[in-house]
């Protein structure tokens, strides 16, 4: 199982984030460019064990900050606003996500 990027690049014209939480990502999307090529398999199996509760810890964190992005597309209706029927066929059509996926998203504790 291998790790890609999924980064999109800014579009033409648009030069880095000028808000901290763009600005934050970039360098988060950086430092997982460099993740993304680390050789696991040349880990012992503590090291192994413990970079997997690292990662698992950093994805809640993420899932945290998804969820709260999330909360403010739909607290603000932005789906509707751009044409879509609901948030959940905004984050379907927009971000590319399953049905499943962004219902999960939408029903996540906090939300």
């Amino acid at each position: 199982m291998s790790i890609s990027s999924s980064s999109q690049s800014p579009p033409a014209g648009e030069g880095p984030p000028a808000d901290p939480v763009g600005a934050y990502l970039a360098e988060l999307d950086e430092v997982l460019d460099k993740a993304a090529v680390a050789q696991v398999w040349s880990l012992d199996d503590a090291r192994v064990q413990r970079r997997l509760g690292a990662v698992l810890a950093v994805r809640a964190r993420v899932d945290e900050l998804v969820s709260r992005l999330v909360g403010e597309v739909d607290d603000r209706d932005l789906g509707r606003a751009g044409g879509a029927s609901s948030t959940k066929a905004h984050l379907v059509g927009s971000y590319r996500l399953s049905g499943g996926a962004a219902a999960g998203l939408l029903t996540r504790p906090g939300r």
